[in-house]
């Protein structure tokens, strides 16, 4: 076999590999609704009103604001600002109290949540759940646990670790392609989170759900 040869089945085998792991990444489609907290919290437990808003809304979709769960402690501070080391935008910081792994976390429902539903006669076709977080500081292990009304939240959709530190974020990309997740009338998801110890915190941005309402 010439080395041309060897060089162009070289070059055709990077290319399939290449092709299928782009396709393999293509899993958020258009955003149904988003949350980005754009406007600060003015009070340290105020857990409702301007900033829990979604900000990007699709057409024929309806959501809630995100809410906020009665479990998880009164913070110092409010849940939603900009923080130090400054990210130079607000987000939302989530000190989930005593919950120190995700067990814990569900266990003490230590989660915020938002709700999205299709208007009569369309559905929610859904590919994604994309967010960015990071830790509020340097102790480990800290994360979150997605889970769904469709089993009445009885069972984890995805669980990780958060690997940055305030103000590095991390892009997490859950996937819904699943036939669940596929022709609903309305859904909502919980985000619970854990952190070491109480005081310490995870901190969310740019929420989005992404697929299609037909």
């Amino acid at each position: 076999m010439t080395p041309f040869i060897v060089r162009c089945r070289s070059l055709a085998l990077l290319a399939g590999f290449l092709l299928i792991f782009a396709g393999a990444g293509q899993v958020r489609g258009d955003i149904i609704v988003q949350y980005t907290f754009p406007t600060p919290t003015t009070t340290t437990d105020q857990r409702a009103g301007p900033g829990f808003e979604p900000t990007i809304l699709a057409d024929n979709a309806i959501a809630t604001d995100v809410s906020l769960s009665s479990s998880l402690p009164s913070p110092g501070e409010p849940f939603i600002a900009d923080r130090d080391p400054a990210y130079g935008r607000p987000v939302l910081r989530i000190d989930p109290g005593d919950s120190t792994n995700p067990s814990q976390a569900v266990a003490g429902g230590r989660y915020f949540e938002f709700t999205v539903a299709a208007d009569l006669d369309f559905f929610l076709n859904l590919d994604s759940l994309t967010f960015r977080a990071a830790r509020g500081g340097g102790a480990t292990p800290r994360g979150w646990v997605l889970r769904s009304s469709l089993d009445n939240f009885a069972a984890d959709i995805a669980s990780m670790a958060v690997p940055t530190q305030r103000p590095e974020l991390t892009d997490f990309t859950v996937d819904l392609r699943s036939d669940a997740f596929q022709a609903l009338d309305a859904v909502t998801f919980r985000i619970y989170s854990f952190a070491p110890n109480s005081g310490q915190s995870v901190e969310y941005v740019d929420v989005a759900l992404n697929g299609s309402v037909e």
